[in-house]
């Protein structure tokens, strides 16, 4: 477990989820940031060697954060004490508690196991990956005022347009057509960089130093 954790980008989201057959118990003055004030029972050596991993990991039981009977909490019934435990848990980034709603146990499962159904609400926010892209630079369309650039870009495009258009082969489907605008698009956009150019930003001064009033001021 230790191994597969230390290979997860810390920017991602990690939910982990099973039967552990674990017992963390409900002492959170040891790890306070592990688990929550409600937890239930005592812990076990598994329970142990699970707060361990997620002291490490700054992991947090999601099952010991929520104030709740202790029939919403407990999953699993021993067979012969009859007691209830919690055994199975729902585990997230101490960053990421913000994100569960609720945790809590479902009674009354239709299905075939001795274990109730642990159910947790996440709102989720999920970043988008940042992108280190150029910024798109403006074409410099005042040089198409001049006639010889206006009649160079012209020519250009319309020659590198029909040879765009010959017929292809087959019927035409979405990814023909897609393809075909897009090189459409790249076209017209790569002549118009190499005919027009693009414009550049010219910083001006904050202040004009011929202007009277500040020719006053600095002498």
């Amino acid at each position: 477990m230790r191994s597969t954790f230390q290979h997860v980008p810390r920017a991602d989201k990690l939910l982990l989820l099973g039967d552990f057959n674990a017992r963390v118990g409900a002492n959170d003055q040891v790890r306070q940031t592990v688990i929550g004030r409600h937890g239930v029972g005592k812990s076990n050596n598994n329970g142990l060697r699970l707060l361990e991993v997620c002291s490490e990991f700054s992991l947090c039981i999601t099952n010991t954060m929520f104030q709740l009977q202790n029939k919403f909490k407990t999953s699993w019934m021993h067979p012969r004490s009859k007691h209830w435990h919690l055994t199975d848990f729902v585990v997230v980034r101490g960053s990421d508690l913000r994100d569960v709603k609720i945790t809590r146990a479902m009674r009354g499962a239709d299905c075939w196991t001795d274990h109730r159904l642990i159910r947790s609400q996440f709102s989720m926010r999920v970043r988008p990956p940042s992108r280190m892209e150029q910024p798109c630079k403006r074409l410099n369309t005042n040089a198409l005022l001049a006639e010889e650039v206006r009649g160079n870009f012209q020519r250009t495009l319309n020659h590198q347009l029909e040879e765009l258009s010959k017929p292809s082969e087959g019927p035409p489907n979405a990814t023909t057509l897609t393809a075909e605008w897009e090189s459409i698009t790249n076209t017209i956009l790569s002549i118009a960089k190499a005919t027009l150019g693009v414009m550049h930003k010219q910083h001006q001064d904050w202040f004009d130093a011929n202007r009277k009033e500040i020719h006053v001021i600095l002498h």
